[in-house]
């Protein structure tokens, strides 16, 4: 079973990213990727024609790593194999196109994240993926 575990460093996906680890330790043959998006916000905040973007983009990876770093460590610890990924762009999207490109077959994800607007019940990222993508969805409070 592949599995995609999204990690923005808030309480919630920490708590998915722990679900997914004891999945892992569970079930062996489990692969787990876990995936940060960053940079979500550069393409509103700032005027690409006054700016090198790739430096900026790098620049925001870079800020982004460990907190992903921080999430591995807990399977590389267990001594479970992991796979990460960091990409830039709108979260949902994100998370949604790498689902559907690399045949996953299950979401482990939190239920809000860092971003500024909360839902009432879901967060806007977990309402947006819940409703796309047709793999189970595993929504950790």
């Amino acid at each position: 079973m592949k599995v995609l575990v999204p990690v923005d460093g808030s309480e919630y996906s920490m708590r998915a990213v722990e679900y997914a680890l004891t999945m892992a330790k569970s079930h062996p043959e489990t692969k787990v990727t876990l995936l940060t998006v960053a940079c979500a916000e550069l393409s509103k905040t700032y005027d690409f024609n006054l700016m090198n973007i790739e430096e900026l983009y790098k620049q925001c990876i870079d800020t982004w790593r460990p907190i992903l770093n921080k999430a591995k460590k807990m399977f590389t610890d267990a001594e479970l194999d992991v796979e990460d990924v960091i990409l830039g762009g709108d979260p949902a999207t994100i998370i949604i196109d790498y689902i559907n490109e690399h045949g996953l077959d299950r979401v482990i994800m939190g239920s809000r994240g860092q971003g500024s607007i909360k839902g009432l019940i879901l967060g806007s990222v977990a309402y947006k993926v819940l409703g796309k993508v047709k793999v189970p969805v595993t929504i950790i409070k």
